[in-house]
C-alpha cells in the first residue's frame, strides 16, 4: 500500500492586512507564531525556508507586511506565504534575477515578481535557494546610477520624464519604459550578432525599476546565452527583445528597434569593436571602444 501523502488543515483566509493585535509586535515574533500555528508539513517547512534565507546573506533582517513574513536586504528579498497545499516564496524583483536552477514555477508572467511554490512533500535545493537569495540581495544593492557598456552618455532633455512602448513582431509581448534612459550604444559582440543575426545590435538601457512588462502582455522567454546573462524573446514570433548581466546589475537593456518613438538619447558609441564583422564598413564619428575600453 502506498504511504498516505501528508494532509494539512484548512486554514481560514486570513486578512491582507495586520490585524490591529499584532500591530507594534516584532516581525520574529509574528513570524515564529505563524509556523506555531501550522502544526503540519507547512509550518516545518516554512521554519527551513526561514533558516536558509537568513543563513544565505548577513544583511537579511525579517519584517512583517501585509500580514505575511517579509525577509529583506536593501528592500524586499522575498515574502513567505502559506495556503491551504502551498507554502509560497514571492521574490519581489524576480523577474530580474538569473535562476539557474529553474526554482521560480509561480508568477512567471509577473512584470517584476516570480515565486516558488512548495507542495506537501517537495525537495528544496538548499543552494539553488540561497544563491537566489544572494542575488535578490545583489540586485537591491545595486546603485540606480549606472552607464552600461557605453560609459557615461550625455543626459535627458525634453523627454527625461516621458515614458516609451514598444513591441514584438507579433505583438504579444508589450512593455512600457520610464524616461530617463541610461545610455544607448551599438553592440558588435558575437553573442548578439548571432541572438539577432544582425551585424550589430543597438540597445538603450533602462534602470530595471523603470522598465515593466504592460498588463496585458505575455510573458517573454529567458535563456542563459552567456555566463552570467540571460536574453529573452517573444515564444510565439520569436523576436530577441532583452537582455540583462550580472555584469551590469540593476539594469534592463532593450533592443532599440523594438521602440518606434524618438528617445531621449542618440547612441553615443560603439562597443565590443574588436568583434566587428570584416563586410560591414563603420564610418560615422562615434567613439569605437573595446571589451577592455
Amino acid at each position: 500500500m502506498a504511504p498516505a501523502k501528508p494532509t494539512s488543515a484548512a486554514t481560514p483566509r486570513r486578512p491582507k492586512k495586520t490585524p490591529a493585535a499584532d500591530v507594534g509586535k516584532p516581525p520574529a515574533a509574528l513570524i515564529d507564531a505563524r509556523i506555531a500555528e501550522l502544526p503540519d508539513w507547512r509550518g516545518a517547512l516554512l521554519a527551513r525556508l526561514r533558516a536558509l534565507i537568513r543563513a544565505a546573506h548577513p544583511g537579511i533582517v525579517e519584517d512583517w507586511k501585509w500580514n505575511t513574513p517579509v525577509w529583506a536586504c536593501h528592500g524586499i528579498v522575498c515574502t513567505g506565504e502559506t495556503y491551504n497545499k502551498t507554502v509560497k516564496l514571492t521574490f519581489a524583483q524576480g523577474a530580474w534575477l538569473v535562476d539557474e536552477a529553474g526554482l521560480f514555477n509561480a508568477s512567471l508572467a509577473g512584470n517584476a515578481r516570480r515565486a516558488i511554490d512548495f507542495q506537501a512533500g517537495a525537495v528544496v535545493d538548499d543552494a539553488a535557494l540561497q544563491a537566489l537569495v544572494r542575488a535578490a540581495v545583489a540586485f537591491n544593492a545595486a546603485p540606480a546610477g549606472g552607464s552600461g557598456p557605453a560609459g557615461p552618455a550625455p543626459g535627458g532633455g525634453a523627454m527625461a520624464d516621458g515614458v516609451v512602448h514598444g513591441a514584438c513582431l507579433c505583438t504579444r509581448v508589450r512593455f512600457s519604459a520610464r524616461l530617463p534612459s541610461r545610455w544607448v550604444a551599438h553592440c558588435h559582440c558575437s553573442y548578439c550578432r548571432r541572438a539577432h543575426g544582425a551585424a550589430f545590435v543597438t540597445w538603450v538601457g533602462f534602470a530595471a525599476e523603470q522598465f515593466s512588462l504592460d498588463p496585458d502582455s505575455a510573458g517573454p522567454r529567458w535563456y542563459d546565452s552567456s555566463p552570467g546573462a540571460q536574453r529573452a524573446f517573444c515564444p510565439t514570433c520569436g523576436t530577441p527583445m532583452f537582455f540583462q548581466s550580472t555584469r551590469w546589475p540593476g539594469e534592463v537593456h532593450v533592443a532599440r528597434a523594438l521602440i518606434d518613438a524618438p528617445l531621449d538619447r542618440e547612441p553615443s558609441a560603439h562597443v565590443f569593436f574588436e568583434r566587428h564583422v570584416p563586410w560591414l564598413t563603420v564610418d560615422d564619428p562615434l567613439p569605437k571602444r573595446t571589451s577592455q575600453g
